[in-house]
């Protein structure tokens, strides 16, 4: 099944129109995790496991950066780049604008943009990575995956699932 830019666009509006910043943490090299919707959310719940927010993005193999008052990028150090994207936690988003080659931006209110920037090259050996996705309402998720393909599926069954794409 191909994937349509326009149904990307679909769900980064349900994902982000409306919404605020609810979580923010970074994974294994930098990897951005930024939650939204519609309150703060605690960043553990009682078992000790991250809060799942009802949409998050996820970065891979994109890069990203934040501006405003406390800047850094993918390719910082990591205490700066999360103070960085923890900063963005409660600012509501006021804009969003995907690019022809799939980079997003996303404008917060009282300042601050986080732009995801795919790379321009695809290294063979990490091809069959995506670059950057929304985990949706429904263990469903839809990004970007190399050589700027729309690509969607599942959260919860494995790749090798027919149902996943």
């Amino acid at each position: 099944m191909e994937y349509t830019a326009e149904l990307l666009a679909n769900a980064i509006a349900e994902a982000l129109s409306g919404r605020q910043c609810v979580s923010a943490w970074l994974g294994y090299g930098n990897a951005l995790f930024l939650g939204f919707g519609s309150e703060t959310i605690a960043p553990r719940n009682s078992q000790g496991r991250r809060t799942k927010p009802p949409y998050e993005l996820q970065t891979s193999m994109a890069g990203w950066r934040v501006s405003g008052d406390e800047a850094a990028s993918s390719e910082d150090e990591r205490n700066l780049a999360e103070r960085s994207v923890a900063g963005l936690i409660g600012r509501p988003v006021a804009s969003w604008r995907l690019t022809t080659r799939f980079d997003l931006e996303v404008e917060f209110a009282g300042g601050g943009t986080l732009e995801v920037v795919p790379p321009s090259e695809v290294d063979p050996e990490w091809s069959d990575l995506d670059n950057w996705w929304f985990c949706l309402p429904g263990d469903c998720f839809i990004g970007v995956g190399s050589g700027g393909r729309v690509v969607a599926g599942r959260t919860d069954r494995p790749k090798s699932s027919k149902d996943a794409e």
